[in-house]
């Protein structure tokens, strides 16, 4: 059995990108710290004679925490709007709660 852990903090401090009094030039009014995050997975098995059989849970308690991709969570300015509008926003997330088997013949 594996049971996998992993933690991450918030980020406490602001970055250049958040704070528009560090550099006017690098803020970015869409960027954020990512909240703390927590993923779990699980993994139980067992062997018998040349079988491997064992199943599996990623993302455990199926947290959905929203991350942007790096600093900079903007792209793809929409030309046709008005200067300043039409910004898509990306954000990101853990993939959803996955259970599976997996089975191994050793010959």
């Amino acid at each position: 059995m594996r049971l996998d852990y992993e933690y991450q903090s918030k980020n406490h401090t602001r970055t250049a990108a958040e704070d528009p009094s560090v550099s006017p030039t690098v803020y970015n009014p869409y960027s954020y710290s990512p909240p703390p995050t927590t993923f779990v997975s699980m993994r139980a098995g067992i062997t018998v004679n040349k079988w491997s059989v064992s199943a599996f849970v990623d993302n455990l308690f199926d947290s959905h925490p929203i991350m942007p991709p790096s600093s900079y969570a903007t792209s793809d300015v929409d030309t046709n709007a008005n200067p300043g509008q039409g910004v898509l926003v990306r954000s990101f997330t853990f993939r959803p709660r996955t259970m599976g088997i997996t089975s191994v013949y050793h010959f």
